[in-house]
C-alpha cells in the first residue's frame, strides 16, 4: 500500500493540471502484463476533457455513489488495442485523424505565432503526415446495469451492478460486469475549486483571469502614454542637418523631432502629469484584488504586518491566511482516500503471492518490506477471514505537512515537553519521524549503563 501511495504523488504534474483546467481524474487499474507479467496496480491519469460523465453528478465526491454512467477516452495503438483486447481488437482499422500529425516543413513553413498542441481540425489534408504507426480512439464506459435473464430482459428484484464496456470505431471489444470486487465506476475527479453547479472545479487562474486581463489593459495603456509623453524633443531648423541624421532621429522610438522653418516660432512643451492619480489607485486596488483571489496576503508571503504586533498575534495571520491552503490539501487528501479505498480491493484481489517491496522510509533510505499474503488472510485471533474482508478495511489520510521544517518543529515542541516531565523520551524521536525509535530508546540506554556516550563520559572521567 505504501508503495502504490508513493507511486500515485510522484503524478505532481496532475496536481498542476488540476490548478490550471480545473479538475483532474485518475483510474486505478489492474495491469497485469506490468513486472514482467506479474502484474501491478496503474494509476490511469485522465485530462477532464477525456472524461464523460453522468451530467446529473454535481459534486466530485458523488461519481461511486450517483453517477449512472461514467467514462474515459484514450487513443491507443492498434497494436495495443490487438493485444489487449484480441478476440475483437483485428476488427479496428486506424483513424486519419488519430494517425496524422503536422509535418516538420509544414510547421516551419505555414504556421506563424504561438505554437499549440491542441488539435486544430480545421487542417487541410495537404499539411499532416499519416503516422506509420496506426491508431484509434478507445471509449471505456462503465454504467449501472439490472442482471438479465436468458431473454435478456432485466430483472428488477435484484440489485444492480456495473457494467464496463471498451468501444473502439463502432466495434465492441470487451463488455461484461466490472471484474474488481469493489464493483464500483472507478474515476475519481479531484476538483481543485468548489463549483457548486458541476464536478469539475474551477482553475486557479480562472478567479484571476479577469483582474489579470484589465491589469495588463490598464498597465499597456499607462506605459503607452508614458513613453509618447516623455520623449525627447528636438526642434531644429529645416537644414540644419542632412537627411541620414533625420532618418537616425526619426528610428529612436524614444525621441521625436520637429523640423522649424527659419524665421517661424514653434515651441513644444511635454505634458505634466501624465498619469493621473486615480489610474495608480485602480492599479493599486487590482493588485490588492489579486492577493484576496489568491490568499497570498503579505502575511502568507512572510512580509510583516504594519505597527508593533506580537508573535503568536502574527502566527495567527498566517494560520488564517493560510485557509485556502488547507482547502486545497483537505481536497486532496480526500480525493486519495477514495482512489486507495479501492486499491485495498484490487491488493486483495489481485496480490495472490508473496512479495518484496522496497520502500522509502523515514530517514530517506531504502527498506525492504515483505508482503505475505497469508497474513492478509486472517484476524487478530488467526482466524480465515472471508472473501470480502477488503470491506472491514478503511483507508485515512493524516493531515499534515511532509516538509523537513514541519518535523523539527514537532521535534522542538516534544523536546520542551519532555523537559518540562510532560511526555516520555521516546516520544521526542516519534514526533521527529526518527525510524525505530524503541530499538534507539534501548541502544542509549546500554550506552549509557555502559558509561558511553555524552552523559556515560563525563562519569568517567568524575
Amino acid at each position: 500500500m505504501l508503495k502504490l501511495f508513493g507511486k500515485l504523488k510522484k503524478e505532481k504534474g496532475e496536481l498542476v493540471r488540476a490548478a490550471v483546467i480545473g479538475s483532474t481524474a485518475c483510474v486505478p487499474m489492474w495491469n497485469d502484463k506490468a513486472k514482467y507479467g506479474k502484474g501491478t496496480i496503474d494509476f490511469l491519469m485522465f485530462d477532464p476533457r477525456q472524461v464523460m460523465l453522468d451530467p446529473t453528478v454535481t459534486r466530485a465526491i458523488d461519481v461511486q455513489r450517483s453517477a449512472q454512467f461514467a467514462g474515459v477516452k484514450e487513443v491507443l495503438s492498434l497494436n495495443a488495442i490487438r493485444e489487449n483486447w484480441p478476440s475483437n481488437g483485428p476488427r479496428v482499422k486506424g483513424s486519419l485523424k488519430w494517425s496524422s500529425y503536422a509535418s516538420a516543413a509544414t510547421s516551419r513553413t505555414r504556421w506563424q505565432g504561438i505554437a499549440t498542441a491542441m488539435q486544430r481540425p480545421w487542417r487541410r489534408a495537404e499539411e499532416l503526415t499519416q503516422s506509420a504507426s496506426p491508431r484509434n480512439e478507445v471509449m471505456h464506459t462503465w454504467f449501472r446495469d439490472w442482471p438479465r435473464d436468458k431473454q435478456g430482459t432485466p430483472v428488477y428484484t435484484s440489485p444492480m451492478f456495473v457494467r464496463y464496456v471498451a468501444q473502439s470505431d463502432g466495434v465492441v471489444l470487451k463488455d461484461e460486469p466490472t471484474v474488481p470486487h469493489h464493483g464500483q465506476i472507478p474515476i475519481h475527479l479531484l476538483d481543485w475549486d468548489i463549483e457548486l453547479e458541476h464536478p469539475w472545479g474551477i482553475s486557479e487562474v480562472g478567479g484571476l483571469r479577469r483582474i489579470q486581463y484589465t491589469l495588463n489593459r490598464m498597465m499597456a495603456q499607462v506605459v503607452e502614454n508614458i513613453l509618447l509623453t516623455n520623449r525627447v524633443k528636438v526642434v531644429a531648423d529645416a537644414d540644419a542637418v542632412d537627411q541620414a541624421t533625420w532618418a537616425s532621429i526619426a528610428n529612436n522610438p524614444n525621441g521625436i523631432f520637429i523640423r522649424k522653418r527659419q524665421g517661424r516660432t514653434l515651441a513644444y512643451d511635454t505634458p505634466q502629469g501624465a498619469v493621473p492619480g486615480y489610474v495608480v489607485q485602480i492599479i493599486q486596488l487590482l493588485l490588492q484584488g489579486v492577493d484576496i483571489v489568491s490568499g497570498m496576503t503579505e502575511v502568507t508571503r512572510g512580509v510583516a504586518p504594519k505597527g508593533n504586533t506580537s508573535g503568536i498575534a502574527i502566527e495567527g495571520l498566517q494560520i488564517a491566511a493560510q485557509s485556502i491552503i488547507r482547502l486545497e490539501a483537505r481536497a486532496f487528501e480526500n480525493w486519495l482516500e477514495r482512489i486507495f479505498q479501492q486499491v485495498i480491493s484490487l491488493i486483495w484481489q489481485y496480490f495472490t503471492s508473496d512479495r518484496l517491496l522496497y520502500l522509502v522510509g523515514p530517514n530517506k533510505m531504502y527498506e525492504e518490506y515483505l508482503f505475505d499474503r497469508a497474513k492478509l488472510l486472517v484476524d487478530d485471533e488467526q482466524g480465515k477471514l472471508p472473501d470480502d474482508g477488503w470491506k472491514d478495511f478503511t483507508f485515512k489520510v493524516l493531515p499534515g505537512s511532509s516538509l523537513a521544517m514541519t518535523r523539527v518543529q514537532k521535534g522542538v515542541l516534544a523536546s520542551n515537553l519532555y523537559q518540562l516531565g510532560l511526555i516520555p523520551g521516546i516520544e521526542v524521536l516519534r514526533a521527529a519521524e526518527y525510524p525505530n525509535p524503541e530499538e534507539m530508546v534501548k541502544q542509549a540506554r546500554e550506552e549509557a549503563a555502559q558509561g558511553l556516550g555524552p552523559g556515560g563520559a563525563r562519569n568517567v572521567a568524575a
